[in-house]
């Protein structure tokens, strides 16, 4: 009466699904020794709602932000220039790229920094995603404001009516001067 009579069973091969998802898990393994191994400072954000997805190490320690912290909060909390940022971000997603020159950001203690950014359109798992990949370049841009500044103090001097003033080629020939020379010069 509790007897099995029959059994009955199928077999499928599934080499080829087995193959397929071996490959899957050897790519996300590459992408995120990639990811995470980069020396620059990298995020991946959705595209249109602007929340962060994902960060790299160096990415925490440029930002003070461990991952758990800086997931699903928006991308502009780290902007000290958010309607820049947004800008910047739409015309990526526009044109599938974009490089933001200078940017100034902030981190989770508030500091500001200058920052150059890629952005990259991708899609991921249906979604736009953008990627953007970050350079401190804080150093560069001081320096180029210090420059900048010894430019105009320099200018500002040589263009004084203290004393009359020249720069000289080594040919010996007048490559500018200043208005005081002129009238010492009688010129």
């Amino acid at each position: 009466k509790n007897r099995v009579e029959r059994v009955l069973g199928m077999i499928m091969d599934i080499s080829e699904r087995k193959k397929a998802e071996q490959v899957l898990i050897e790519k996300e393994e590459k992408y995120r020794a990639l990811f995470d191994s980069n020396i620059d400072p990298v995020c991946v954000i959705d595209a249109i709602s602007l929340e962060i997805k994902d960060v790299n190490p160096a990415f925490e320690n440029l930002y003070g932000f461990n991952r758990s912290e800086i997931i699903e909060k928006s991308y502009l909390t780290l902007s000290a220039q958010p309607m820049e940022t947004k800008a910047a971000i739409a015309f990526g997603r526009q044109q599938g790229y974009y490089k933001v020159l200078h940017r100034t950001h902030q981190k989770k203690n508030g500091e500001k920094f200058f920052i150059e950014a890629n952005l990259m359109s991708h899609l991921v798992d249906g979604k736009e995603m953008l990627f953007i990949i970050t350079q401190d370049i804080t150093r560069r841009k001081e320096a180029e404001n210090s420059l900048t500044e010894r430019e105009q103090k320099y200018r500002a001097f040589f263009e004084s009516d203290l004393i009359g003033m020249a720069e000289i080629s080594i040919a010996k020939e007048f490559l500018s001067f200043n208005e005081r020379l002129t009238h010492i010069l009688e010129y």
